[in-house]
């Protein structure tokens, strides 16, 4: 089935999908979200990314794994370049 016809996965069942590859690759949303380099429209198109991702199943897998963190960011993941921006705009504390 073409990926424009691939119907999208749970809201939030990819959200704490969203949320725990943010954790493990050491990208700070709520940061971002407070210094306007993360929108909610932004966050929204990342989610929407991410529930047409037919890797859920190993990413949920990836992250449940024992990893030292922070982890790179999968080259798979269909947010890996607003996860990199992101991350390219943190201050290191």
């Amino acid at each position: 089935m073409p990926d424009c016809l691939r119907p999208l996965g749970d809201v939030r069942r990819h959200l704490n999908l969203m949320r725990g590859m943010a954790a493990a690759t050491g990208t700070d949303t709520e940061a971002a979200f407070a210094e306007g380099r993360l929108s909610h429209a932004d966050w929204c198109e990342m989610l929407t990314r991410c529930r047409g991702c037919p890797s859920a199943e190993s990413c949920k897998s990836w992250l449940a794994a024992p990893l030292p963190w922070p982890q790179p960011i999968p080259a798979a993941c269909p947010n890996h370049d607003a996860f990199s921006a992101l991350q390219m705009g943190q201050v290191t504390r």
